[in-house]
């Protein structure tokens, strides 16, 4: 059944079948190699939106949370996995909250098993668009975590990461302190480099949103965020890139010495060439940035 879920057809086929109860109440057996395949098998199947909602509907979160602190590595893993395909509407990301699920999570994100480490990270840009489960995250010191995974050689942990901290940073000073003052800023301004497109396009969201805060203002200019900034905006064709950078830009320059500096490294010239972009959010941005230029 773990080999057939992975087919798309088979998917809805097994849940028409009422097969999915079963897989729940599976969950519940000792035997570990057996209970590999159920959660392998339960992975797949809530690849599928309708199955999410069946699985939700099934309580199968807090058996899944259960399973995250076995010592078994396999049965972390596809624990962890199969959480990062449910909890995509709100409410399974209070009920993960609820079922005291994101501790389990935190404490995976330092595992030396690169899939349990993999899976983990992927849940987190998910549950931390919930204002309750941002400070559940902070409170249990999942912000040093998090940015040491910046670094991570893969390219979707760190499009993940950068997205979760960007999310934890978004209206909330305490996070984005936190971000600066144990290193991620610095490490989110390195990801700007990055040859990825979605890499650049969530850190500048995570930087943008860390710059709400006039301490962060300052870090990004005397980390040499600004040059940056500007080089990746003339070089890029991705207008989710260029949106989010002409954000980050918005912010940075509500501070008179950040305006300086783009002045002086000819700052103004990529904005205003994205005053004739046809994207609204994009000439928006730019337009704003300008004005404070």
């Amino acid at each position: 059944l773990w080999n057939l879920s992975e087919i798309d057809s088979n998917k809805i086929i097994i849940r028409k079948a009422h097969g999915l109860p079963h897989f729940v109440a599976a969950l519940e057996i000792t035997h570990e190699p057996a209970l590999e395949n159920v959660l392998g098998a339960l992975l797949s199947l809530a690849e599928n939106t309708e199955n999410r909602m069946s699985f939700k509907d099934l309580q199968v979160i807090p058996l899944l949370v259960k399973h995250l602190t076995s010592s078994n590595e396999i049965i972390q893993e596809r624990a962890a996995g199969a959480l990062w395909n449910l909890v995509y509407d709100d409410g399974a990301k209070r009920q993960l909250r609820e079922v005291g699920g994101i501790r389990p999570l935190i404490r995976l994100l330092e595992s030396p098993n690169k899939l349990v480490k993999f899976n983990a990270a992927g849940v987190f840009p998910l549950i931390t668009e919930i204002e309750e489960n941002k400070a559940v995250v902070f409170d249990n010191g999942g912000i040093a975590p998090l940015c040491s995974l910046l670094s991570h050689s893969n390219k979707l942990i760190q499009q993940n990461i950068a997205q979760a901290i960007g999310n934890l940073a978004e209206n909330n000073t305490k996070n984005s302190n936190a971000i600066r003052e144990i290193g991620g800023l610095k490490s989110l301004i390195w990801l700007l480099d990055s040859p990825d497109v979605m890499v650049q396009a969530k850190t500048a969201y995570a930087l943008c949103n860390l710059a709400d805060v006039e301490e962060n203002k300052t870090a990004l200019r005397e980390n040499g965020a600004l040059p940056m900034l500007v080089t990746l905006l003339t070089a890029t064709e991705s207008e989710l890139v260029q949106e989010m950078v002409a954000a980050c830009l918005l912010s940075v320059t509500e501070k008179e010495t950040n305006r300086s500096v783009l002045r002086e490294i000819n700052g103004i010239l990529p904005l205003v060439e994205l005053l004739s972009h046809p994207n609204e959010a994009i000439k928006l941005n730019a337009a704003r940035a300008l004005c404070n230029l």
